[in-house]
């Protein structure tokens, strides 16, 4: 599923065996690259990207999702998303505490 929100391509990608269970593309893609010792985030910005990494990975990308691994790259997804979700929280937090000094208000 390809979706597009002020500019920003969001893709998600679901089993044929659990077709209501969306996954972001990026968390599947940095979940495998983890599991085999590379501690690295995929993220896209372009469509372009996107495709590359399709090409390069469908194989994996089928492997992880199938019914056999569906549970642990979900869990491992979760957690990826968890994780980002907290580092934007501080990076945002940080950049408040910015503007804050800046104004002079803290």
């Amino acid at each position: 599923m390809f979706t597009r929100d002020h500019g920003i391509v969001g893709v998600h990608v679901a089993p044929k065996h659990a077709p209501n269970s969306w996954l972001e593309l990026s968390a599947v893609l940095t979940a495998i690259i983890i599991g085999e010792g590379t501690e690295r985030e995929i993220e896209f910005a372009r469509l372009p990207a996107i495709a590359v990494w399709l090409k390069s990975e469908m194989t994996r990308l089928n492997d992880a999702l199938s019914e056999q691994n569906f549970e642990k790259t979900n869990a491992q997804v979760s957690n990826i998303c968890k994780r980002r979700s907290i580092q934007a929280t501080l990076r945002l937090e940080s950049e408040l505490s910015e503007r804050r000094k800046h104004l002079g208000l803290s």
